[in-house]
């Protein structure tokens, strides 16, 4: 079965294992070819769930979490790509990080080859009711149970906190901070979560008053 996969106005395509289904963005990478830097095309990942015929959202019949997905797609890049093929376009993993990690006096991630970063895809990891909260007094995390109000250190033994594929994807965010007025500080930033917030929760309310259908 040919997977190549072309890409438009290029001559170069892509090879990938059939039955395979990625989140992924076309981006253009400044490629050093020892004689001078020109643009190059790579396909960066961001997420996946299937990999050759393997959903790779479960493992041993439990959620696999979105930083095991990044593990395993860290050995796919090293696997999928041919160096020795010009005409193939590299596949990379963006890069992944945590919100409490973020230094905001300086988003310009590094990476190589350089690409112009030109936003955040943020992404919630951990569903309703479960929250990660983190205690004033200690500064140690812990999982709130928000339905009754409870509380314990470790994550729970029966993977309830763990997002499925659908409310991960319906409750993430991309924050653009290379068009509008906006500059990169963690003030607006929170200023955007907050508003992405007040949107979803606004539309939970309509969705829980919408009179049932009549289906006779």
């Amino acid at each position: 079965m040919d997977t190549r996969i072309p890409l438009e106005r290029t001559q170069f395509r892509n090879e990938l294992p059939p039955y395979t289904l990625l989140l992924a963005e076309r981006a253009q990478e400044q490629f050093n070819d020892s004689r001078h830097n020109r643009p190059r095309p790579a396909i960066y990942i961001i997420d996946a769930y299937f990999i050759a015929n393997e959903n790779i959202l479960f493992q041993n019949e439990r959620p696999m979490v979105f930083v095991d997905r990044y593990r395993l797609l860290k050995l796919f890049e090293k696997a999928i790509n041919k160096p020795a093929r010009g005409d193939l376009m590299p596949i990379r993993i963006s890069e992944q990080l945590r919100l409490e990690h973020m230094d905001f006096t300086n988003v310009d991630i590094e990476s190589k080859p350089r690409i112009q970063v030109r936003g955040l895809w943020i992404s919630k990891f951990v569903q309703y009711p479960w929250k990660i909260l983190l205690s004033k007094s200690n500064q140690s995390k812990f999982f709130h149970r928000q339905a009754n109000r409870t509380s314990i250190q470790s994550a729970p033994s029966d993977w309830s906190h763990v997002s499925s594929l659908r409310p991960m994807l319906e409750n993430s965010f991309y924050w653009d901070f290379n068009h509008g007025d906006d500059s990169v500080k963690k003030s607006n930033f929170i200023a955007f979560i907050q508003e992405k917030n007040r949107e979803i929760q606004s539309q939970q309310r309509v969705n829980n008053h919408k009179p049932a259908s009549d289906t006779n």
